[in-house]
């Protein structure tokens, strides 16, 4: 007796957990606690007595704001999907194919500008501890490249992918990515 073929375009029944509740729920979650987190640090940040004088907390201002922008895109998951797309949840989709693209920039945006950010924060403690830096060498010459380059290449890179290659809307897991 032959089997039944399963449709490919048919997402309702796959086995997948990212179709699943807890795959909708647990970045949802976790969306949420990252961009709190990323408030606490920024918080914490402008209440201290150095505020923006250091490095270390210019630094570390520029990976939180980032996750922050990245953990809510994150934690909006099914919110921003069109309407009119076969997924397996259709009722909790309230958007159209241009808040689905927001949100896949802002993913794309917030989450390679804080992997740069931290490679920058390495950067930093490599010249603090190993090459032995002086601050006002590493305030001249490192700090900048560090912020230049976490805010220009995944802006660069999204701007780019917008331009060139059209975002279209790709569902993968349960959020909206270019």
């Amino acid at each position: 007796m032959p089997m039944a073929t399963q449709n490919s375009n048919d997402m309702s029944n796959s086995s997948s957990c990212f179709y699943s509740k807890a795959g909708v729920v647990i970045p949802m979650c976790a969306g949420i606690v990252s961009a709190i987190s990323s408030l606490t640090i920024m918080t914490v940040i402008y209440r201290s007595q150095v505020k923006f004088a250091s490095i270390y907390n210019r630094i570390m201002l520029g990976v939180s704001f980032f996750d922050f922008i990245g953990s809510v895109s994150i934690a909006l998951t099914l919110l921003p999907l069109p309407v009119d797309q076969p997924y397996p949840f259709p009722d909790w989709a309230r958007g159209n194919t241009s808040t689905c693209e927001a949100q896949g920039f802002m993913v794309t945006l917030g989450t390679a500008a804080t992997g740069i950010y931290i490679c920058g924060l390495c950067t930093f403690y490599a010249c603090l501890i190993i090459f032995q830096m002086s601050k006002k060498k590493m305030r001249m010459f490192v700090e900048p490249c560090i912020h230049i380059s976490s805010w220009l290449i995944p802006l660069i890179a999204c701007v780019s992918s917008c331009e060139v290659v059209t975002i279209s809307v790709i569902i993968i897991i349960v959020s909206c990515y270019t």
